[in-house]
């Protein structure tokens, strides 16, 4: 199963986390930074799978750890109503990086894996 970010969400992110607007709802979610990246991930067709790995392999935490922060904040997007879920292949926006293998997604720099931190507040519409 595929995982996306649904159409009605929009996003923006910088090294300090991100802003993520449901248009349907009216709702505002704020994240850090390692949250905005998972998004970002999410948004490029990683899998959940391949996210836990990029993390345990850029922060040097165990695998498990990695995998039940991506459970967590997938579940937590999912009960906002900010996940869809596919079952089609959807093609992957790679990044040009050198640094990263065939099949990697990309995880910023600067991070640390640290619980992720989704903020909610209502949009007065």
């Amino acid at each position: 199963m595929i995982v996306r970010v649904a159409e009605n969400v929009r996003s923006t992110h910088n090294q300090d986390g991100g802003i993520v607007l449901d248009v349907l709802h009216g709702q505002m979610f704020r994240l850090n930074f390692v949250g905005s990246r998972i998004l970002e991930l999410l948004k490029q067709g990683c899998t959940p799978p391949e996210i836990a790995e990029q993390l345990a392999r850029q922060f040097g935490v165990d695998r498990a750890t990695a995998e039940a922060d991506v459970r967590e904040f997938i579940g937590t997007l999912e009960k906002h109503h900010l996940l869809t879920h596919a079952n089609s292949f959807v093609p992957r926006h790679r990044s040009h990086s050198p640094l990263l293998a065939d099949g990697d997604c990309e995880v910023g720099a600067n991070a640390g894996i640290a619980r992720f931190w989704l903020d909610r507040s209502s949009l007065p519409f």
